[in-house]
C-alpha cells in the first residue's frame, strides 16, 4: 500500500476563489473556524480532492486552514488595506493572481 503524502498540496485555483468568495460574504468580519460557512466549504473542498483522486495526507483540509487561506486574502483586500490594516503576509502568488 503507498504511503501517502506527508505533505497537503498547495491549493489550486479554485480553492482559493472558494475560500475568497467565502471570504467576501462578510470582509469585514470573516466567517470563524467554526462557523457554519466554513464546516460547508471545508465539505466541499474535501470532496473535491476525493473526487478528484489526488494523493493526500489525513489533515488534507482544516477549518484552521481554510481561515489562514481567507486571512492570507485579506492582506490583498484594497478596501481592509486602505484603513491602513494590514493581513497575513505569508500568502502564495496565485492567490495575488486571483
Amino acid at each position: 500500500m503507498a504511503k501517502p503524502p506527508s505533505r497537503n498540496p498547495d491549493w489550486n485555483r479554485d480553492e482559493i476563489i472558494l475560500a475568497l468568495d467565502l471570504y467576501f460574504t462578510d470582509p469585514a468580519n470573516p466567517p470563524g473556524k467554526d462557523s457554519p460557512a466554513v464546516a460547508e466549504l471545508l465539505a466541499l473542498l474535501n470532496k473535491m480532492h476525493r473526487l478528484s483522486g489526488a494523493k493526500t495526507c489525513d489533515t488534507l483540509s482544516n477549518a484552521n486552514g481554510i481561515y489562514l487561506k481567507m486571512m492570507n486574502l485579506r492582506a490583498l483586500d484594497p478596501t481592509y488595506l486602505a484603513q491602513g490594516k494590514v493581513g497575513m503576509k505569508a500568502g502564495g502568488a496565485l492567490e495575488r493572481v486571483v
